[in-house]
């Protein structure tokens, strides 16, 4: 009796390690195929998807010490799927922006100021690093994001010329400017004052 007692204790251990073995990454399927060794959590579907959780703006900032990386679905303000790029204690959620996305402009900046092109290059900084909106890929506009722009910004084109990042070779320090109304383009030099908005 004793000899058996041992031997299903040494069964029982041999299947315990190989459960901890194979529980080191894990595996959800209909068709029970093992997870990938690179994965943690492998999921396999052909007829359904993985539902992230859903809450509002003010549940997600309600998360008490959201790890790093923790990803939820905003259902308000700007929907779409949020992450802490910060740390726990001070958390920094972006919006996962899609590239194929609409190039969208801000109204005009600094409270229709004319300014420096150094000066708007910063404006646009900033509102990447502050998450305007709810994003982080604010930016000054090229040529390109004008001529893919989908709609109008809600203080409409302007009839005055505004910086790009298109640089005007032929001269040191000076930079494409853009006459939104007419799609004009000029030259001028990075100290002279255009208007800014940003584009994402």
């Amino acid at each position: 009796m004793r000899k058996l007692c041992k031997l299903v204790i040494i069964i029982s251990s041999m299947l315990l390690i190989n459960v901890q073995i194979y529980a080191q990454n894990v595996g959800i399927s209909v068709d029970g195929s093992t997870p990938d060794n690179s994965a943690m959590l492998d999921i396999k579907s052909t007829s359904g998807g993985l539902l992230i959780p859903r809450m509002t703006k003010s549940q997600r900032d309600a998360i008490s010490s959201p790890a790093t990386s923790l990803i939820i679905y905003q259902t308000d303000n700007t929907p779409g799927f949020y992450y802490n790029a910060g740390t726990p204690s001070s958390p920094n959620w972006v919006r996962s922006s899609n590239s194929n996305d609409p190039t969208v402009f801000t109204t005009v900046r600094s409270n229709g100021n004319a300014m420096t092109w150094k000066a708007c290059l910063d404006t646009c900084r900033n509102l990447a690093s502050n998450n305007y909106q709810g994003y982080n890929n604010w930016h000054m506009p090229s040529i390109e994001d004008y001529a893919k722009a989908a709609t109008a910004p809600s203080d409409g084109w302007k009839s005055q010329y505004f910086w790009t990042t298109f640089p005007y070779t032929s001269y040191s320090g000076y930079w494409v400017i853009f006459l939104e109304s007419s799609g004009d383009w000029n030259n001028t030099g990075c100290n002279t004052n255009y208007y800014c908005r940003c584009v994402r």
